[in-house]
């Protein structure tokens, strides 16, 4: 039991354990529990020690070893997302850029740090959910649309980016659904009511098929950025 908990914040000095695997202790192994983290994960209520320890253990159970310098560089990575996460839409974009930028530079690390490892994970939400996070801070970097317009709520704005991924952004410009009044329910009652006529229904087929596409290319390059093989 931890005889003192510490809040978690950003910038903190405090130097963790030296972290090393080069002892022989066996590498932990990912428990195949149910990963049980909710979308609406409100806050990051754990201890600078508590996300020492689940860095340690995810990178421990990927066989990686960091020197000091670059697991204390990631543990800071981890306690700022913590810290950042289940807030509104801006704090989702600093999120998400935090992660396109770990994933670039560390993919091992970067998938690592999503392991569940002995019911316990290092990140305080699932990939999908930070894939969706990374997707809203590329579509605002991109400049499709400017972050201060863009629904407040982060699972809104990613609807909206979805929009722009289906061709239908500059429609659902002209009908003022790009607001940060905006709700999700709102975006999808809306997208319903856009579906196509089956005129064509040949041309259709060859709309959706490049639409998919176009959305497995996707998944490839987020595959071969973790470092998974499909």
């Amino acid at each position: 039991m931890l005889k003192a908990r510490q809040t978690i914040a950003l910038g903190s000095r405090r130097q963790p354990a030296p972290f090393t695997v080069k002892d022989n202790v066996p590498a932990a192994v990912a428990t195949p529990v149910a990963d049980d983290r909710v979308e609406g994960y409100e806050s990051a209520a754990r201890t600078a020690t508590e996300i020492e320890d689940a860095v340690r253990s995810s990178l421990r159970s990927a066989q990686i070893e960091l020197p000091e310098e670059a697991f204390t560089r990631i543990t800071s990575v981890v306690r700022d997302v913590s810290r950042h996460f289940g807030n509104m839409r801006d704090e989702a974009v600093k999120v998400g850029r935090r992660l396109l930028r770990l994933r670039e530079e560390h993919p091992p690390v970067y998938a690592a740090l999503f392991r569940i490892v002995d019911g316990r994970c290092a990140m305080p939400f699932s990939p999908a959910t930070a894939s969706r996070m990374c997707a809203v801070a590329r579509f605002v970097d991109e400049g499709k649309v400017p972050q201060d317009r863009l629904p407040l709520a982060y699972s809104a704005a990613y609807e909206i980016v979805r929009l722009d991924e289906e061709g239908l952004l500059p429609e659902a410009e002209k009908d003022g659904l790009v607001s940060p009044r905006t709700s999700r329910s709102a975006v999808l009652t809306w997208k319903r009511g856009r579906r196509p006529v089956l005129d064509d229904p040949r041309r259709v087929l060859l709309d959706e098929k490049t639409r998919l596409l176009e959305r497995l290319a996707r998944i490839d390059e987020e595959l071969r950025q973790l470092g998974t093989e499909a």
